[in-house]
């Protein structure tokens, strides 16, 4: 219960209540425990979010030693591929993970698979990124995951993007969008709104692509994710800029200010949260 706990509060923003949780949690944990391990990867993830990723790879590693169970074995494996700067690094501990999932572990299999299939883009291997992310779908298909298969159809179209075949990511996209409008991935949808509204601006119909990250807009809105929303209102402001319309633009600059304003202050106060309670 502890645990679930400390994701809601890691999934929240709350990362000083979760580490507060995940602290007590470990001091009740048997030493070198499956749990343990769990809690470590935990913690890690937590630093991540706090980008400190040197706190964040002590813990990963903690749990690769502590792990009994293979899927937290791998599991870890994955979180170090994750923080790992170097991509060659990355996909080695990626495909650690992959050979430690079981079979009737799609979710955990689907994840890493398009893990490899990103590391692989970032490094301009797009063959071989497809390659992973059409063996990440065919999975979440076959387990009828409609989320995994709609982030996955997503990566997709980002990759057909890359390459320069318009068309092509755009049927994708859509794909990814009826998916998470279906399942009411408010998130997902937000993510892909913007990412149709990206093509249409860099193939200059500004107008096009105004009426998507206005559409993606009004779901961040409503959830509230500040981070997000400065990104989809920059792609608003350099809409309208385009479009001529200089003073609609610096509306939406002012509130750009206003919420970057915002995270930096929630992130000040964790800041803060973190260093009172490194003095205890």
């Amino acid at each position: 219960m502890s645990l679930e706990i400390a994701k809601q509060q890691l999934e929240n923003g709350n990362f000083i209540d979760a580490l507060d949780t995940l602290e007590t949690t470990l001091e009740q944990a048997n030493a070198n425990s499956d749990e343990c391990a769990k809690i470590f990867n935990l913690l890690g993830e937590v630093y991540v979010r706090l980008a400190d990723v040197k706190k964040a790879r002590e813990y990963f590693n903690q749990a690769l030693t502590a792990a009994q169970d293979t899927t937290t074995r791998a599991e870890a494996l994955g979180n170090l591929g994750m923080i790992s700067s170097n991509r060659k690094e990355a996909i080695q501990f990626y495909e650690q993970a992959l050979a430690l999932f079981t079979e009737d572990n799609w979710r955990g299999r689907g994840a890493v698979l398009n893990n490899i299939g990103m590391a692989y883009s970032n490094m301009g291997k797009r063959d071989e990124a497809l390659i992973y992310y059409q063996q990440a779908l065919e999975i979440y298909q076959n387990a009828a995951d409609q989320q995994g298969e709609g982030a996955t159809l997503n990566n997709i179209a980002k990759l057909y993007d890359a390459i320069g075949d318009r068309e092509k990511a755009l049927a994708t996209f859509q794909q990814a969008l009826d998916i998470r409008r279906a399942i009411s991935d408010k998130k997902g949808e937000a993510t892909t709104l913007d990412n149709i509204g990206g093509i249409y601006a860099h193939a200059g119909d500004a107008r096009t692509a105004l009426s998507y990250f206005q559409q993606s807009l009004a779901i961040l809105e409503e959830l509230d994710d500040k981070a997000a929303l400065v990104i989809t209102l920059t792609n608003i402001a350099g809409s309208y800029i385009k479009l001529g319309e200089r003073r609609t633009a610096d509306q939406y600059k002012k509130r750009i200010k206003s919420l970057q304003k915002a995270v930096q202050d929630a992130q000040k106060a964790q800041k803060k949260r973190l260093k009172e309670r490194s003095k205890k």
